[in-house]
């Protein structure tokens, strides 16, 4: 497997619309998802995928950003801020569409559904959850 993912970044090094930065301090990153027009999640269709929930999702829209992801059935549902494709194709297409579909009111929804998921959101759900079901 890690030969495979060696191969496959010598790969996307020779195309010429790819750059590979390598590692970055996490505290960067913000300033680089800033730049983007759209996130994605493009992931392979796994067992694991099919069952994991992408933190990068929310600070995608936390900055705003539209995104486009695959193999995590996961994100579904959170339309039309999140896209999520299978296919090539299908993945090219929904970014377009991302692109087409961006708007000042559009970036505001996107922040306030990551609002609505920090951690401490989040935490309070749980325990609201946990509590009531404890107070039956």
């Amino acid at each position: 497997p890690a030969e495979n993912a060696r191969a496959g970044l010598r790969r996307l090094e020779g195309l010429g619309n790819v750059h590979v930065l390598g590692f970055r301090p996490y505290d960067e990153l913000p300033a680089y998802v800033s730049g983007f027009s759209v996130g994605v999640i493009p992931y392979r269709a796994t067992a694991y995928t099919r069952n994991c929930s992408p933190l990068k999702v929310f600070e995608y829209l936390a900055a705003g950003k539209a995104v486009v992801a695959s193999g995590v059935p996961e994100l579904g549902g959170m339309e039309p801020d999140v896209a999520l494709a299978d296919g090539a194709e299908a993945f090219v297409a929904a970014v377009e569409s991302a692109l087409a579909a961006d708007s000042s009111d559009a970036v505001e929804r996107r922040r306030q559904l990551a609002e609505k998921n920090t951690w401490d959101a989040r935490t309070e759900r749980l325990l609201g959850l946990v509590g009531g079901r404890l107070a039956r």
